[in-house]
């Protein structure tokens, strides 16, 4: 089971626990509609895989940062701008993340399959998302 939330939307505040690993948002749906709006952002859905406790890239949106730096879904998100995700809640890692459009935010991904980690560096930009 995992939980999701748009990189480019605020994940609703819910009170969490804090453990030594990454923490599910508590209470969050498990998917939300996106709203039919331009937003900025690296075009990645970010989400808890509650049974690794890591924070993973759920989808890519078409034609944005992430899908043209050949991110794919499955990949850990391990560490945004040199900073472990480690012991930080979703909504925590998802800021991390956002920004304003034109500036960069570097990923530290891990890719299961094939046990590498790689860093990329993206520029947030305008994303059209329709629902």
């Amino acid at each position: 089971m995992t939980t999701a939330f748009p990189v480019t939307i605020n994940p609703p505040t819910v009170p969490r626990p804090r453990n030594p690993v990454c923490v599910p948002d508590a209470g969050a749906p498990p998917h939300r509609a996106l709203p039919a709006e331009d937003v900025v952002g690296i075009g990645a859905v970010l989400g808890f895989d509650k049974q690794m406790r890591v924070v993973r890239i759920m989808n890519v949106i078409p034609n944005s940062p992430a899908s043209q730096a050949g991110l794919t879904t499955g990949l850990i998100i391990h560490k945004v701008d040199s900073v472990s995700l480690t012991g930080l809640r979703l909504e925590e890692c998802v800021n991390l993340v956002r920004g304003h459009g034109g500036t960069t935010v570097r990923l530290e991904l891990i890719d299961p399959d094939q046990e590498e980690t790689n860093s990329v560096e993206l520029t947030r930009q305008k994303i059209q998302v329709r629902p």
